[in-house]
């Protein structure tokens, strides 16, 4: 199960990446809706929840539950 969490931050996190690139490359980035830089937070938060479920169930902690639960 532990593998599914970390599969999932790294993916989350590239599509964070890719978003910020994205968002760069763009000249009027003033022409764009605020919730397309909604995209990246999301992404990174749900990055950093991923993995952070990760790191618990992969060391066993009394905590890997709540964190699971609350990433999926």
């Amino acid at each position: 199960m532990c593998w599914i969490f970390a599969g999932r931050s790294l993916r989350y996190l590239t599509v964070t990446i890719q978003s910020i690139l994205y968002l760069r490359q763009q000249h009027h980035a003033s022409a764009f809706p605020r919730s397309l830089l909604m995209a990246p937070t999301f992404s990174a938060f749900v990055a950093c929840t991923s993995g952070v479920a990760w790191w618990t169930v992969w060391k066993g902690k009394s905590s890997a539950k709540t964190w699971a639960i609350g990433d999926s």
